[in-house]
């Protein structure tokens, strides 16, 4: 959770001696309150992102990859970087990796997701290894 900033709040109240009193005028009562935002669902990915991107830039894989968590996630899934721009055959696709970035990305996924991602894992240790997968 993060601190937003104070905000002045004004409550008005009347006197004990009712309203349209000529020496009726209404107390303001100034204080400070703090909330906390609750961190969004969205806050995630970007901070996820911060963090590694470092790491997925070394390993090889370009940033359309992870251009949003919906195409991070596709990848993750499929093993390419689908694109409304290029022709299919010209999607990037973890066959283009060298083995020693295909090793890279498979121990980071390892790392980040465990075993959810089996096909994708077993494909990287294909490259690695210096097969096709």
């Amino acid at each position: 959770m993060q601190w937003t900033e104070p905000a002045v709040s004004f409550l008005w109240f009347e006197s004990q001696r009712g309203a349209g009193s000529a020496t009726d005028r209404p107390s303001v009562i100034r204080h400070r309150t703090m909330s906390y935002r609750r961190e969004t669902q969205h806050d995630g990915w970007p901070r996820w992102l911060r963090e590694h991107r470092a790491e997925l830039t070394a390993c090889g894989l370009p940033s359309e990859a992870y251009k949003t968590e919906m195409d991070w996630f596709l990848f993750l899934d499929h093993g390419y970087v689908q694109s409304t721009e290029r022709h299919i055959s010209d999607w990037w696709s973890i066959n283009t990796l060298a083995p020693d970035h295909a090793e890279r990305l498979r121990e980071f996924l390892a790392r980040e997701y465990g075993d959810r991602y089996p096909d994708l894992l077993r494909s990287l240790q294909s490259l690695a290894a210096g097969s096709a997968g």
